[in-house]
């Protein structure tokens, strides 16, 4: 497979996976409606200062907190905070598992079978 064709598959495929989770709709008890709450708290307009520090002190983390909170406050929906996280997720897997592959064919070593590429 040449280069162009690899970086394809390893955009592309990320990127189905991606539309998928977000469009995906998901049982009301699963892990994700903790986001969409939060994302409805932090888009009410009548949310105060000290309200928003305690969501973001009980959000899951506060990167995905900070990010839901500025995606909320410009309007965004929060499925363009599904798609990202979920796109530069699996991006990154197969990115390391590609370059594990390439590391391992330089050194001629055997890596338990990994290769994807």
């Amino acid at each position: 497979m040449n280069a162009k064709k690899q970086w394809a598959v390893l955009i592309l495929l990320p990127m189905l996976y991606a539309v998928t989770i977000t469009v995906y709709s998901f049982p009301p008890d699963f892990d994700i409606s903790r986001f969409v709450s939060f994302y409805s708290e932090f888009s009410r307009p009548d949310l105060t200062w000290d309200e928003t520090v305690a969501l973001l002190k009980i959000s899951p983390d506060i990167i995905s907190g900070l990010m839901e909170l500025s995606l909320a406050k410009m309007g965004i929906p929060v499925q363009f905070f599904f798609f990202s996280v979920t796109w530069l997720t699996i991006f990154l897997f197969l990115l390391v598992f590609r370059l594990l592959h390439v590391h391992c064919r330089k050194k001629k070593l055997r890596c338990g079978g990994l290769f994807l590429f």
